[in-house]
C-alpha cells in the first residue's frame, strides 16, 4: 500500500484525456486535411459516439479543442453525450493543425507523385520539411505547448481534462507526452487503438517548449 504522501501526490496531478478529432469525408478519402475546416462525416459522428460510451462514467471538467469544425463536434460529444460528462468546452485557435499550403486536400499517393522526395522526408522526419506555402510543425509546436500549458495550469488538482485535436497536432502531442522527439509526429499521428490517458501536473516539463526542432527546409 502507497504511503498518503504518496496519495496526495498522486491526486495533486491531473489526468489528461488525449483525441484525435473524429474523422471527415477528407480523412476517409485519405486527403491531407491541414488547416481546412470540415464537419465530422456520418461514420465520423458515429465513431466519436461509439468512442465516447466506451469512455463508461467519466466527469471530464473542461475538453479543450481544435477549432476547426470537426474538432469542436468531437468535443461537443464528449463534453454532452448521455449527460455523463458535463463539461465546458472551450476551442483554442492554437491547437490547429498546421496550414497544409499546396498540399492541402491531396491524397497520399498523389503527395507520392508529385512531391516524392518532399514527401518521404517529411514522414521520415516532420521537421524538416516546410509543405510549399504552408506551416512548418516546428510552428505548430512553438505555439501550441504554451496555450496547452496554461490551460493545464488552470486546472484543479485532481480533476480530468481532454484536449481534442487533429491529426499532425496529436502527433506532436504523443511525441511530447512519451518523450519521443517531435520529428516523428506524422508518425504519431495515427487514430489511437484505446483511450489515451496521460498523468501530468501543471509543471510538467513535457508540457513545454524546451523541445527544438531543426530548421525546416522548403519543399
Amino acid at each position: 500500500m502507497g504511503s498518503r504522501a504518496d496519495t496526495m501526490a498522486k491526486d495533486a496531478g491531473i489526468r489528461l484525456l488525449l483525441v484525435r478529432s473524429g474523422p471527415t469525408a477528407w480523412d476517409a478519402g485519405g486527403r491531407l486535411q491541414g488547416a481546412a475546416d470540415l464537419p465530422l462525416s456520418e461514420t465520423g459522428r458515429a465513431e466519436t459516439e461509439t468512442f465516447v460510451r466506451s469512455l463508461g462514467r467519466v466527469t471530464l471538467a473542461t475538453v479543450y479543442c481544435a477549432p476547426d469544425e470537426a474538432s469542436i463536434e468531437t468535443g461537443r460529444l464528449l463534453a454532452g453525450l448521455g449527460r455523463r460528462l458535463a463539461s465546458r468546452v472551450q476551442a483554442l485557435p492554437e491547437l490547429a493543425d498546421p496550414h497544409a499550403g499546396l498540399w492541402e486536400g491531396l491524397r497520399q499517393d498523389e503527395l507520392e507523385d508529385r512531391y516524392p522526395r518532399a514527401w518521404g522526408q517529411f514522414v521520415e522526419d516532420a521537421c524538416c520539411v516546410t509543405p510549399p506555402e504552408g506551416e512548418t510543425v516546428d510552428s505548430l509546436h512553438a505555439r501550441m505547448m504554451p496555450v496547452l500549458s496554461r490551460a493545464i495550469a488552470k486546472a484543479r488538482a485532481g480533476s480530468r481534462v481532454c484536449v481534442v485535436v487533429r491529426p499532425l497536432a496529436l502527433g506532436v502531442l504523443r511525441c511530447r507526452l512519451n518523450g519521443l522527439p517531435i520529428t516523428e509526429a506524422w508518425r504519431q499521428s495515427g487514430p489511437a487503438s484505446a483511450p489515451e490517458w496521460y498523468d501530468v501536473d501543471k509543471n510538467d516539463p513535457r508540457l513545454s517548449t524546451i523541445e527544438q526542432a531543426p530548421a525546416a527546409t522548403a519543399a
